[in-house]
């Protein structure tokens, strides 16, 4: 296909039309089931009498994720696209139904856990489908899309969530979404039958990925769990889990991650590293507008909601960077955003101060939100030009796995220190203050593994990437 008919193509229209569809659909109900249906799960385990254990609901949801990602990386390699996403539509309606029907707090759990497995799963498999059905001039306007079907659920989410709840009840927050979920996948069907298996690498068509993302998952419960209720047995345990992390982490991403290794690794650390930064300061900014300046669960959640839009539009912006320069603009719009990224986590130093002046954290939030935009879609567009035929499950698999684990241990450690201002061993202010300074510095780090995104077998800064890199390890 020549440059010519590339620039004719459309996701609105033509072949893909169905599918982009499709992929929208799902990966909004992912992210629905993700954050949309927090407002919901108070009332529900207030009524099924299971407060002691909330937090499991969403514990549970997060690390059956990392097992969903691992396993639809081996199924998609093991036995193909079409088998991988239709098993995980169909676990992801069992999850909703089993949620939506629970009559005790086991049932609501198991479903929670149920949906992570799915929705991990589904969000791989989407990624993989992408790199098989899309050609390459699609790809980053189709990750602008799907960073915009992240953000709508994250704006209207809890609202509909609420609004349901309250006005028909709660079940109705999971046993709505079925329809919608079966819909989508049918839609998938027609496109699915052309996509060819991949001859999978012997690494990645193993068993063994599966048993590493359970290590990583059990090493999330224990970290988290040793975050929320620090004593002697659970940091105990929140050290186990830090070794399990440790161990399953080296086998499910690619060799040379931890260092950002120019190649695949390097592009997998970005994502990890820039949803650390962002996500460790925005699950407590709900919790600083409440404490620092006495707003109310509204208008405390309105910095949430600024980062939605702003992150859609950058995302946008940069599936319209096309050309023969495209990767050295992408890197250099990647690095500003890390930069917006940093400044926002670094504002909180002076706005967690109950002095300061609380309407400027919205700013500063919508520029962060700006900053995520342009970073995260940069990294997957990468992995997908540099990874293979035979990586692509096991890639797409890892941006997944190093985006969840890193949110778990920022969002866990900002916990710690709200913990520690709780029990009066730290004043409020200091405790936001170091978490802005730190998800800051982490995002300047994130900064300088962007200068490593164009390096690879010996190329220089300046020289063009070549196409079809293959993965840089196993």
């Amino acid at each position: 296909m020549g440059p010519d008919s590339e620039s004719r193509l459309s996701l609105l229209r033509g072949p893909y039309r169905l599918v982009s569809w499709s992929v929208c659909a799902l990966v909004s109900l992912n992210a629905f089931e993700g954050m949309g249906v927090a407002a919901a799960l108070p009332t529900a385990v207030g009524e099924l009498g299971g407060l002691a254990n909330y937090g499991w609901v969403f514990t549970g949801y997060l690390a059956a994720s990392v097992i969903g990602m691992a396993s639809a990386a081996y199924s998609c390699d093991k036995h193909g696209v079409r088998v991988t996403i239709l098993t995980a539509v169909a676990l992801f309606v069992f999850g909703l139904l089993l949620a939506g029907t629970a009559t005790a707090m086991l049932p609501l759990i198991a479903g929670r856990v149920i949906q992570g497995l799915s929705g991990g799963g589904l969000m791989t498999t989407v990624y993989v489908m992408v790199g098989a059905l899309f050609p390459e001039a699609l790809r980053p306007r189709l990750f602008a899309v799907i960073s915009f079907c992240w953000v709508i659920p994250g704006i209207v989410g809890p609202t509909m969530s609420g609004a349901l709840t309250e006005h028909v009840g709660w079940r109705w927050v999971f046993l709505g979404l079925v329809p919608v979920a079966v819909a989508a996948a049918a839609l998938l069907l027609p496109a699915l039958r052309a996509v060819r298996p991949a001859t999978p690498r012997t690494g990645n068509a193993n068993p063994s990925r599966i048993r590493s993302a359970v290590a990583v998952a059990i090493g999330i419960g224990c970290v988290e769990r040793g975050a929320q209720h620090p004593d002697a047995a659970t940091l105990l345990a929140a050290t186990m889990g830090v070794a399990a992390l440790a161990w399953g982490l080296r086998g499910l991403l690619p060799r040379g991650t931890a260092i950002a290794r120019p190649g695949i690794g390097a592009p997998v650390a970005l994502r990890g590293l820039t949803a650390g930064a962002f996500f460790g300061v925005e699950s407590i900014l709900p919790l600083m507008m409440a404490t620092q300046h006495g707003l109310s669960p509204l208008q405390a959640s309105i910095p949430l909601a600024c980062a939605g839009l702003p992150c859609a539009i950058s995302s946008w912006w940069l599936g319209r960077v096309t050309g023969p320069d495209a990767l050295r603009r992408r890197i250099r719009l990647a690095r500003c955003g890390l930069m917006m990224v940093c400044c926002s986590n670094a504002s909180l130093i002076w706005l967690s101060q109950p002095t300061a002046t609380s309407w400027l954290m919205n700013p500063m939030w919508v520029l962060a939100g700006f900053g995520l935009g342009l970073a995260i879609p940069t990294a997957n567009v990468l992995v997908l030009e540099r990874t293979t035929e035979h990586d692509r499950a096991a890639d797409a698999s890892a941006l997944q796995v190093a985006d969840t684990t890193m949110s778990s241990l920022t969002t866990g450690a900002s916990g710690v220190l709200v913990g520690l201002a709780t029990r009066g061993l730290l004043g409020y202010s200091a405790a936001f203050a170091v978490i802005g300074l730190s998800m800051a510095a982490l995002a300047l780090l994130a900064a300088v593994v962007v200068g490593r995104l164009r390096l690879h077998s010996g190329l220089l800064p300046g020289e063009p990437l070549m196409e079809g890199i293959p993965n840089s390890g196993g």
